[in-house]
């Protein structure tokens, strides 16, 4: 399940993100995912339930959107 890694390094990099420009809780985040790679979206979604617990994150939804191809990132962060 390599979701969960990936979901480790999506919050990891949200939580850096959001450190350098202030914000103190993130709210929603989403990510882009290309439909071309064996990414399932509700194991994201799992892993982002277990990870985001005791972080900034721990408030926040998670939406995706398909895309064509072979794209995965992170689209945006919302906070305050």
């Amino acid at each position: 399940m390599h979701e969960v890694s990936l979901m480790y390094e999506i919050i990891q990099t949200v939580q850096n993100t959001a450190k350098e420009h202030d914000i103190n809780k993130v709210t929603s985040i989403e990510l882009t995912i290309g439909d071309q790679l064996s990414i399932l979206p509700e194991a994201l979604f799992f892993a982002f339930e277990c990870l985001k617990k005791g972080t900034i994150l721990k408030d926040s939804i998670i939406k995706w959107e398909i895309s064509p191809g072979h794209e995965f990132y992170l689209a945006y962060i919302e906070g305050e």
